[in-house]
C-alpha cells in the first residue's frame, strides 16, 4: 500500500538533489588546474598526495581552485536511479516518478565505448593507489550495480527493455571481462591492471550473475556465479571476516566493504542454498553485528568504519565513521528484517542504527560523508547523498516486488 506521509528526511534531500540537478562534486573529482595535472601525470606519489589532501580536507578545496561539479556521476546516477524507483513504488509521488526516469537515462547513457556489451565507464579520471582509469575505461563494479538495478527494474515496470539492459551486463560479464578461473572456483577482477585480488566487488558481480541467470533462466550465468561464490567463501577468515583484498596493503577491514559481501552472499540465498554458504554467512553477520557496531545505549547504535586491528596504511586510517557505513547497514538490516530468518530485529538494530545517523551524520537538508577521529566532513559529496537516499528508501518504504525464485538449488 501506498504512504501518505514521506518523511521531511526524505522530502529535504529530494529538493537539494533536484535542485542540484542530481550531480555535484563527487570524492574523487580533484583540480584539473594545469600545474597540478602536469605533476600528477608525472609522479603517481604527488598524484596521490593530492587525493587524499582533497579527499580527507573538510574544506571543499575544489572551489578554491574554482572547479565546478562533473556534469555526470556514474555511481551517482545508479544509487539515485535505484533509490526514485524505491520510493516511486511505494510513495508513487510524481515527482518521485519523473527523478527516476530522469536518472534512468543518465544511467542507460553509461555504456563504455570499450565494450560490445553495456558495461558503465568511470566517467572521470581516476589516480588512486592501486590503478588509475580514465573516463571510458569500465567498472565492472559500478556494471553489475546497473544490472541489478535492470533487473529490479525490469520486475517493477514489466518494461522487456531493462530485462534487455540486464542481459547485456551479465554477458559482458561472462564474455569479456578478465577472470581467473579454476575447475571450482572463479575470481572476477577488480580492475586487470591491479596485480593483487580484491574481495567484495568479485562477490557483487558473482551474486549479480546468480540473480540474473535465476530470474531469466540464464544457466551460464547462474552457473559462473556460483563459482564466483566458491571463491568468495574460500576467502573468509576464521572469525567470520573478510579482507579488502589480499596482498599486505590491502589487509584492512571496514564496515561497509563488509556489507557489500554479506548482501551478496543474503542475495543468492534467495536462489540458491547450500551449507557452506549459509555457514558463510552466519559467521559474517555475527562478526560484523559484533566487531564493527558500538551499542552506546538501547536506543543508539554507532558504526565503527574500522576493525581497530586491521587498519589501512594511509591517512584513511583516521576515519571514524563513513555515511556509507550507515545507508549500507540501515540497507542490510532492512533485509535482514524482510527476509524474517536472521535474528536481526528493528528495536535493537535498524531504529537504533538510524536514530544514530540522524542525530550525527546528518547537516542541513543533507549528510556528511564521514567523522574522522578529529572533524566531521560536512562537503555534501553526491554519490553519498544518494547513497543516504536509497538507505531511506529501503527504511521508509519497502522494496520493488519481485519475481519469485526458481527454486533451483545448488
Amino acid at each position: 500500500m501506498r504512504q501518505a506521509y514521506i518523511p521531511d528526511s526524505i522530502i529535504n534531500l529530494h529538493k537539494w538533489l533536484s535542485n542540484q540537478d542530481y550531480t555535484y562534486y563527487s570524492l574523487n573529482s580533484l583540480s584539473n588546474a594545469r600545474l597540478i595535472s602536469f605533476l600528477c601525470r608525472k609522479s603517481k606519489f604527488v598524484g596521490l598526495c593530492w587525493r587524499q589532501l582533497f579527499r580527507i580536507s573538510p574544506i571543499n578545496l575544489r572551489k578554491l581552485f574554482r572547479q565546478t561539479p562533473p556534469a555526470l556521476d556514474s555511481k551517482a546516477a545508479i544509487l539515485l536511479t535505484s533509490a526514485y524507483m524505491h520510493l516511486m513504488y511505494e510513495f508513487g509521488h510524481e515527482n518521485f516518478d519523473q527523478a527516476f526516469n530522469n536518472n534512468m537515462e543518465r544511467v542507460m547513457s553509461l555504456s563504455s565505448s570499450r565494450s560490445k556489451h553495456f558495461a558503465v565507464r568511470q566517467g572521470t579520471n581516476l589516480q588512486l593507489k592501486l590503478y588509475d582509469a580514465e573516463p571510458e575505461d569500465i567498472s565492472p563494479l559500478l556494471t553489475c550495480w546497473a544490472g541489478g538495478l535492470f533487473v529490479a527494474a525490469y520486475n517493477t515496470t514489466g518494461d522487456t527493455a531493462y530485462a534487455n539492459y540486464a542481459h547485456e551486463v551479465a554477458h559482458y560479464f561472462i564474455e569479456e571481462h578478465p577472470r581467473e578461473a579454476t575447475d571450482e572456483s572463479v575470481y572476477f577482477y577488480y580492475e586487470p591492471s591491479i596485480s593483487h585480488k580484491i574481495y567484495n566487488a568479485s562477490c557483487e558481480i558473482s551474486s549479480y550473475l546468480i540473480q540474473y541467470g535465476s530470474e531469466f533462466g540464464d544457466e551460464e550465468a547462474r552457473e559462473l556465479g556460483l563459482k564466483g561464490i566458491n571463491y568468495i567463501l574460500k576467502q573468509q577468515r576464521d572469525e567470520g571476516s573478510w579482507f579488502y583484498g589480499e596482498g599486505r596493503a590491502s589487509q584492512y577491514i571496514d564496515s561497509f566493504h563488509t556489507v557489500f559481501i554479506l548482501r551478496g552472499l543474503l542475495r543468492v540465498m534467495k536462489y540458491a542454498y547450500w551449507d557452506e554458504l549459509n555457514t558463510a554467512f552466519l559467521r559474517g553477520l555475527n562478526y560484523y553485528l559484533h566487531s564493527l557496531f558500538k551499542k552506546e545505549n538501547p536506543e543508539i547504535l554507532r558504526p565503527r568504519h574500522f576493525d581497530p586491528r586491521f587498519l589501512p596504511m594511509n591517512s584513511n586510517a583516521i576515519q571514524k565513521v563513513d555515511l556509507r557505513d550507515c545507508a549500507l547497514g540501515i540497507m542490510f538490516f532492512t533485509e535482514l528484517i524482510q527476509d524474517g530468518r536472521f535474528d536481526v530485529d528493528q528495536e535493537n538494530y535498524l531504529d537504533p542504527l538510524m536514530n544514530w545517523t540522524e542525530a550525527n551524520m546528518r547537516y542541513g537538508n543533507t549528510y556528511c560523508p564521514e567523522q574522522t577521529w578529529l572533524w566531521k566532513n560536512r562537503i555534501p559529496y553526491i554519490e553519498f547523498q544518494a547513497w543516504m537516499l536509497l538507505a531511506l528508501a529501503w527504511y521508509y518504504g519497502a522494496k520493488p516486488a519481485a519475481k519469485p525464485d526458481d527454486g533451483q538449488n545448488a
